[in-house]
């Protein structure tokens, strides 16, 4: 390839990402605009297709999210992480067995290996991700902040066939990093910014060395207004070497903290039945299933996986009840929907979907 070709390739690549970045903010004021929030037309047809799309979801989950670590090595702005109240440690490795067991025999599809922590920390991890793949775990994803993606241990993930790793980094410079990712335990901005862009270099490096597609890499950056004047440089440092550059709207919340996550100010908020409720299912590190990932605190407990089968779970009476409320419209009765703005159309998750 010439440079001139290089260059052109460069150029487009980047484009495409700003594209689909204003793409989403279109969409995303679209959504909030008194066009949408104001027409019965559209809440008509958006509650047809939640309808039409439920049955085809209640047989299993579409995700299965077991959380093997809530411990973290930072404390960002975004995450309630060092807000949580309850116990942290590492999941058993029989917990952890039995869910991966269950998960591949009920044919759940996709299997994200992290919770509300670092999932890195977990000492054996590496052998979870072995134990998923040979029982024939279809997909296995892993979300890390990347500090522990050491070159050792990016090959022994290749090596243990993980499919999809998703890196949050959220910035392009050491300034804004510290912004946003901070030292456990205190305010202080966190420094290790340098070795994570040398991990995923190192990663990028070790899978064109091995001449490997998997694990299918994408880097994530969340939209806060702290920043914004970073967002070019990021997509311009990644774009042409990883597979996805991922810019996350940042409009969700975690009901019962008081972290805003640059929500948008809006009276004209119109709340649906929530799909996650019927795609994933959210196992904490004690092995409890939470009504979805925003309980991150696992104030609604749908049962217990180390005694009931997850199916059993899955097909209880407890989510029934959430769902049956869900598709009643009385979010304002459960406290972990009373304050989310996941089930609403500035989220559309039923869109595309089924």
């Amino acid at each position: 390839m010439t440079i001139k070709k290089l260059l052109r390739a460069l150029n487009y690549a980047r484009n495409q990402a700003i594209f689909s970045y204003w793409a989403k903010k279109i969409i995303h004021g679209l959504l909030g605009s008194v066009l949408i929030t104001g027409n019965p037309v559209y809440k008509y047809f958006y509650i047809k297709r939640v309808h039409n799309n439920i049955p085809s979801l209640l047989r299993c989950p579409s995700w299965i999210v077991i959380e093997n670590s809530n411990i973290c090595n930072l404390s960002c702005i975004f995450c309630p992480n060092e807000k949580m109240g309850r116990e942290k440690g590492i999941m058993k490795e029989d917990l952890f067995r039995s869910l991966i067991d269950q998960a591949v025999l009920n044919n759940i599809p996709n299997v994200l290996i992290t919770g509300f922590g670092e999932p890195l920390i977990d000492k054996t991890y590496i052998s979870k991700i072995v134990y998923a793949k040979e029982k024939g775990a279809s997909n296995v994803h892993c979300v890390t902040n990347g500090i522990l993606l050491t070159e050792d241990v990016s090959e022994k993930l290749i090596k243990a066939g993980l499919d999809y790793l998703y890196i949050s980094i959220d910035a392009a410079s050491t300034e804004v990093y510290g912004q946003i990712h901070k030292v456990p335990g205190s305010s202080a901005p966190s420094d290790k910014f340098s070795d994570v862009v040398k991990n995923i270099n190192s990663f990028i490096a070790l899978k064109k060395k091995l001449k490997i597609a998997k694990p299918i890499l994408e880097v994530r950056f969340k939209d806060f207004d702290v920043n914004k004047t970073d967002l070019y440089d990021f997509i311009a440092q990644y774009k042409m070497s990883v597979d996805k550059v991922n810019i996350f709207m940042n409009i969700f919340n975690w009901p019962g903290s008081n972290i805003s996550n640059n929500l948008p100010r809006t009276t004209r908020l119109l709340k649906f039945p929530c799909r996650n409720l019927w795609s994933t299912l959210y196992v904490t590190v004690g092995g409890k299933a939470a009504l979805c990932c925003q309980d991150y605190e696992c104030k609604i407990e749908l049962g217990d996986a180390n005694k009931e089968n997850i199916m059993d779970v899955w097909n209880g009476e407890v989510l029934k009840k959430y769902r049956k409320m869900h598709l009643d419209c009385k979010f304002n009765e459960i406290p972990a929907c009373r304050e989310c703005i996941i089930n609403s159309q500035l989220l559309s998750p039923w869109w595309g979907e089924g």
